[in-house]
């Protein structure tokens, strides 16, 4: 016999009983094995959708960056195709035939734009949080992709921009150790009138022969990477929309 039944036997209890007992303690287990896995999946529900809160916090922030970037690349792009514009001006006055020397010189220091426009500064800062705290995972893998595939075109056009200009600095200062600044305050003197007349003009067609030619392919190499970077982005926005801004 065993020790249940005996247990059963000396309290008393029927065989008929103790089969509902049985059954009455089978229905109270069940029922908190059944409450127990209702606890843990209404506490993984709410785990779940404060991850996909967070995530769709992440999202938005990410779309109203890559949003003020396409802005800020669209503006940067008007001012350098306006600057290339106005040196394709000046080129075809120089090559026109009744252009001389001091056409030349006459535009590089009154008329000419020797500094550069300033160039896009990305908005980097959610997604560095989202790696630096393993957040970028709560995105889909095709959405993390293409982030990262714009941040290396950010790096590919930062690479680029800055030996640009770094060439460019150096052949501005060959230019100041020949000619005076542009809009000099002695521009109109006698003395700067003087000094000008002494400046060796062929060098200093072939300085700033070089120096905006080589500004024109500085500004016309980050307008093609802001056009790659702005299509991009436009895509990035359409797929995070699609399948990452859905909400719980």
């Amino acid at each position: 016999m065993s020790k249940i039944s005996r247990k059963i036997r000396f309290l008393g209890i029927s065989n008929r009983e103790s089969v509902n007992y049985l059954k009455l303690a089978f229905l109270e287990f069940f029922l908190l094995i059944i409450g127990i896995l209702i606890a843990l999946q209404v506490n993984n529900w709410n785990e779940q959708r404060k991850k996909e809160n967070l995530k769709q916090t992440y999202v938005s922030a990410l779309i109203t960056d890559l949003e003020e970037d396409i802005r800020n690349i669209q503006d940067a792009m008007t001012l350098f195709e306006s600057q290339i514009d106005d040196m394709n001006v000046m080129r075809e006055r120089l090559i026109s035939e009744y252009a001389t020397a001091d056409t030349l010189l006459a535009i590089s220091v009154n008329e000419a734009e020797f500094g550069m426009p300033p160039f896009v500064t990305y908005n980097l800062n959610t997604f560095l949080t989202m790696q630096s705290t393993g957040n970028i995972d709560l995105l889909r893998f095709e959405t993390i992709e293409r982030m990262r595939s714009i941040h290396r075109l950010h790096d590919q056009e930062l690479y680029y921009r800055n030996g640009n200009m770094d060439i460019l600095k150096a052949l501005l200062t060959d230019y100041l150790n020949l000619a005076p600044m542009p809009y000099s305050m002695l521009s109109g003197s006698r003395l700067m009138q003087n000094a000008l007349t002494s400046i060796d003009k062929d060098e200093l067609t072939i300085l700033l022969n070089n120096y905006f030619t080589m500004k024109m392919f500085a500004l016309s190499n980050s307008i093609h990477f802001y056009e790659l970077i702005k299509d991009e982005s436009h895509l990035l926005i359409e797929l995070m929309q699609e399948t990452e801004n859905r909400g719980w």
